[in-house]
Parts: C-alpha cells; sequence; structure tokens
C-alpha cells in the first residue's frame, strides 16, 4: 500500500552512504529496527509506526542534513521487510539493547495496557517470542491461539521480557536472566507491576529456541484468575449437560471416594471442581469441613467450612514438587471431610490422595489427560499399583471435560450449500444439515459489545465458553479391565449401552459433533474430538443422529 506520493526534488550530493541494495545506511538502531530509506527517496516503515514521532523527526532531520533524499513513496511494510532492506547489516539478536534510553514508566504503562487487555479478552496464556528482527506476541482464548497484532522490534520484546522478570516474585529461585537457559518464575501484583483486576497471578517459563541468524528467546506466561466467569457462578451455568450434572450431584452427597476430572490446561477444570465444592457444602448445610491444596488459589471460597492453602510455585520444578507433597502431609494431617487437591501431579501425590480416601474420606482432584478412560491408567503409568487403583469403591466418578466456543446467535451464518463441509459432514441427508451455523469472523454488536483491543480478534461472532464433558461411573467389570491394565476393554465396556451390559457412556466428540448439527459450533472448529476417539480421525456421521436440544 502506498501513500503520500509526492514529486522527487532534484537530485543532490547525499552524505549517507548506501549499502548494495541501494538502502541509506544510516540512522540510530530505533530508526532502522522501524524504517528503510531506498535509492530514489523510496521509504519502507513498519505498519506500527508510520506515524511514530520519533521515526518521522529522525528521517526530517535527516533529510535537511542532506544525509537522504526527499521522501517519493512511503510503503507501509512489516519489521521483517523493515530488517530485510538492511540485509545482512541488520542489528543480530546478539546486538545489546540500550537500555540507556528506556523509559521505565513507558515500559510499565504497555505491559500494563497488554496485560489489561488480555485478561478482558479472558486470555489462558501468553506467548512473547524474540525473532531475529522483531517479536511475535501470540494469546490463547478459549482453547484457540492468536496472534497479536502489535509491531513490536526485537529490542522492544527484550525490554519487555526484562521487565517482566524484574516483576518477579522474590524467592523464586531466579536472580537474574540466563540466556539459552530454562527458567520458571511467578509475578503476582505489586508497585513494580499491577497486574489487571481478577488476575492473582501469571507464571512463566523461559527458555531457548532456534531462528535463522541465532538462539532466540521466548516466555510463555499463564493467567491465573481469582474468580470465574461471572456468567458460570453455577454448575448448570458452566453449560454441562444435564447427565454430567446429574452425576457430580451424586457424588456431592457421598460421604467418601474419589472424583478426578481430566482435562488440558485452561479446560476449566478448576472452575468445575469449586462449584461442585459449593454444591457439596449446600447439601450439608455447612457440616463438613473443606480443605484444598491449590496452586495457586485461583476462586476464594469465603465460607466458614472452607480452608483455601496456596502452594508456592517458585523456584524450579523440584522445589515446586516438595512444596507440594509438603502441602500434600499437612492437608492429610489437618483431618478434613472433604479435600480438593488441585492436581494429582506425581505417584507420590496419588498415593496420598488414595491413602487419604481409603481412611473414608471425599477428595474431588483433577489430573492431565486426553479422556476419562485413561484417567486411572494414567494414574498407574505414573507407578501406582493397578490393584490399588482399581479397589472397588475408592473412585466414584471420572470425568474429562473441555470448553468449546458457541456461536453468537444474534450473527451467526446459516448454511445455504455453498460452504465447504468438513469430511465427517459429507454424505448426510441435507435434513440433518438444515441448522447448520458457521462463525461470522467480523461479528456483531452483542458480541463484541464486552469486548474491545485483542478480545475482538477472539470473541467476534461467538456468544460465550461452554464446558462439555464425558462421565464414567466405575462398576466391578470396567475396574477388572483396569486392574488387568486393558485400557481398550476398559473404553469398549463404557461406551456399550446398558442394555447391552455396559455403562453406556457418551464421549465429547459424540456430544460436540451433536452440537454443530444443532448450529451450537462452526462445523470447522471441531478439532477437539476427546474421548475414546481423541486419536482417530473424525468419522462420517450417520443419517440416523438423534438431535437432543442441550442446556
Amino acid at each position: 500500500m502506498f501513500f503520500n506520493r509526492k514529486k522527487v526534488t532534484p537530485a543532490r550530493s547525499l552524505s549517507a552512504p548506501q549499502l548494495d541494495n541501494g538502502t541509506y545506511d544510516v540512522g540510530t538502531q530505533y530508526f532502522r529496527q522501524r524504517c528503510a530509506v531506498l535509492a530514489g527517496g523510496v521509504v519502507l516503515v513498519a505498519k506500527e509506526f508510520k506515524a511514530d514521532p520519533k521515526v518521522l523527526s529522525e528521517r526530517s532531520t535527516l533529510i535537511a542534513q542532506g544525509r537522504i533524499p526527499e521522501v517519493s513513496d512511503i510503503n507501509v511494510v512489516s519489521l521483517n521487510e523493515v530488517a530485510d532492506a538492511y540485509n545482512a547489516r541488520a542489528p543480530r539478536s546478539s546486538d545489546k539493547v540500550d537500555t540507556t534510553a528506556v523509559n521505565s514508566a513507558e515500559v510499565r504503562e504497555t505491559i500494563e495496557s497488554l496485560l489489561a487487555d488480555l485478561a478482558a479478552a479472558r486470555t489462558s496464556d501468553l506467548d512473547i517470542i524474540l525473532r531475529d528482527f522483531h517479536t511475535d506476541l501470540r494469546m490463547k482464548v478459549g482453547g484457540k491461539w492468536h496472534d497479536i497484532p502489535y509491531q513490536w522490534t526485537r529490542a522492544d520484546g527484550k525490554i519487555m521480557l526484562d521487565a517482566l522478570f524484574n516483576a518477579r516474585e522474590e524467592g523464586s529461585g531466579q536472580s537474574t536472566r540466563e540466556i539459552r537457559s530454562f527458567q520458571s518464575f511467578s509475578i503476582t501484583s505489586t508497585d513494580t507491576l499491577r497486574l489487571p483486576h481478577g488476575v492473582v497471578k501469571l507464571r512463566g517459563e523461559r527458555g531457548p529456541h532456534e531462528t535463522a541468524a541465532d538462539v532466540g528467546d521466548h516466555h510463555t506466561f499463564r493467567f491465573f484468575y481469582s474468580e470465574g466467569d461471572k456468567n458460570t457462578s453455577s454448575l448448570s451455568d458452566l453449560g454441562l449437560d444435564e447427565d454430567i450434572i446429574d452425576a457430580i450431584d451424586w457424588m456431592c452427597s457421598r460421604k467418601d471416594g474419589g472424583f478426578i476430572i481430566g482435562g488440558a490446561t485452561g479446560d476449566g477444570k478448576s472452575t468445575t471442581l469449586i462449584r461442585a465444592i459449593q454444591l457439596l457444602i449446600g447439601k450439608k448445610q455447612g457440616h463438613t469441613k473443606v480443605v484444598s491444596i491449590e496452586d495457586p488459589v485461583e476462586m476464594r471460597l469465603e465460607h466458614p467450612s472452607v480452608l483455601q492453602i496456596p502452594v508456592s510455585s517458585s523456584g524450579d520444578g523440584a522445589n515446586r514438587d516438595e512444596a507440594y507433597r509438603k502441602a500434600l502431609m499437612h492437608f492429610s494431617r489437618s483431618n478434613p471431610d472433604v479435600g480438593l487437591v488441585s492436581e494429582i501431579r506425581d505417584a507420590s501425590g496419588g498415593k496420598q490422595v488414595l491413602q487419604f480416601i481409603s481412611s473414608g474420606h471425599t477428595v474431588f482432584t483433577t489430573i492431565h489427560v486426553l479422556s476419562a478412560n485413561e484417567i486411572l491408567f494414567r494414574l498407574i503409568s505414573m507407578g501406582i499399583p493397578p490393584s490399588e487403583v482399581a479397589r472397588p469403591g475408592l473412585f466414584k466418578l471420572l470425568m474429562q471435560q473441555t470448553l468449546v466456543q458457541c456461536l453468537c446467535s444474534d450473527c451467526a451464518v446459516a448454511y445455504d450449500g455453498t460452504q465447504t463441509l468438513p469430511a465427517y459432514l459429507r454424505g448426510l441427508d441435507p435434513a440433518n444439515l438444515s441448522r447448520l451455523r458457521f462463525r461470522n469472523p467480523e461479528g456483531c454488536a452483542s458480541c463484541l459489545r464486552d469486548y474491545v483491543g485483542v478480545g475482538r480478534i477472539a470473541w467476534a461472532g461467538y456468544e460465550r465458553l461452554r464446558a462439555v464433558g464425558e462421565v464414567i461411573e466405575p462398576d466391578n467389570t470396567y475396574l477388572g479391565l483396569v486392574r488387568d491394565q486393558n485400557s481398550v476393554g476398559a473404553l469398549e465396556h463404557w461406551l456399550k449401552p446398558e442394555s447391552r451390559g455396559g455403562l453406556g457412556g457418551q464421549t465429547i466428540g459424540q456430544k460436540v459433533r451433536q452440537m454443530v448439527l444443532l448450529g451450537q459450533i462452526d462445523p470447522n472448529n471441531v478439532d477437539w474430538l476427546g474421548g475414546g476417539e481423541a486419536s482417530r480421525r473424525p468419522r462420517k456421521l450417520q443419517n440416523t443422529v438423534a438431535l437432543k436440544e442441550q442446556r
């Protein structure tokens, strides 16, 4: 795209040297990272800096000094294209950043503004990646990664990362940012850096990565929120279907046993557990003692029955695991009726949870797996004996959960036969396709009313996040298959209809595809099949699919 075209003034003797490709080899590092002047007065300027006062001022000065020609064309390009204009003489990844001119207040304001924008969009993760000549920023919202359209140079990114690292918690075990190494740290709100309202903590992980010119640096920041979404204050508000809510309600009426929720990071497991604990306290009318072990405490339960114990995630992995083991020992010795353990991480933690359940208590916890059927097998793979895992009555409810983005009912695009359908929908009777809807990427006033900035990228065309789950209530046959370490047999027994002696289970994948046929999910977004089908490509649906309205 070209603009501000004007005739070239008569040539004059220019003092700035030129590279072999005609680029004028002139200007400060700040100018060169954002702008390049080519032969004939053609200017390349990075999109975000076309009106940057520093760039405009320096360019005017260089023209007035007779070092570069008058501007003929201005071409808005990417930061990479600016760097390419300087070819091999562009700043390399090993160049040091001149920090003497850094305005710390401006840096803090930039970071706080970015974090506030991300928090408003309910971002779960932020990636900041230093490339050879620029910085990539990416956010994860609703289980999907999106590019953040900020034009940061490599130097900008390094300055921001230095500031974030310097805002880490004391005692994190990391005194300096070490080049080409892996480091973990945490950030809480302090006078150095104020986190957005509702964000209690950022957990940072940094490490090296390969680039074309050198070794780069990248950071991932995990957001921890102090409260759930204002629209998900109960289990039913989460969007879980009736069979899941009934199973959790039944579990909350038991006096003992284990309830494990599986899923990936950001699948809403902790929110579901907290809502289940609230339901349990209500059922027992407060006549119980609940102790939680959380890293960190995300949602506070203001009730006399509840003690929430935070576990420090500072330091390296070994220190975090040791802190977690000590917290579990304290938890067991405090003798609660009900325990909430934020995650089973290893065999040691798993054995303590088993021991606590075996002594007649109730434990709600989570684990990282791909399906409900994998939960008990994951405990075995950690090193817990199958005979202990498969004891009857120990684990009463196994659940897997994921989150899906539901289409905006006001702007979703109806299927008219012209859209390309994914393979699993092809060949269906047209009658079963009549309610298909697709996302409107532009969004509308309804779905965008609560979002500004980057939030509009992630939420245009979507109405809300909805939890979708699958559950297993293990019977003796299922536990026998677990004891025999027969995961395929356990899966088949779970999915077999009750009329044939099975558990009559339904996978997340089946439920998600049913939501597609009801027009609730974009057909092209079904990349989280879950359940026993997680490792297989989507199969074509049968024309006999029963459409059931879901809550």
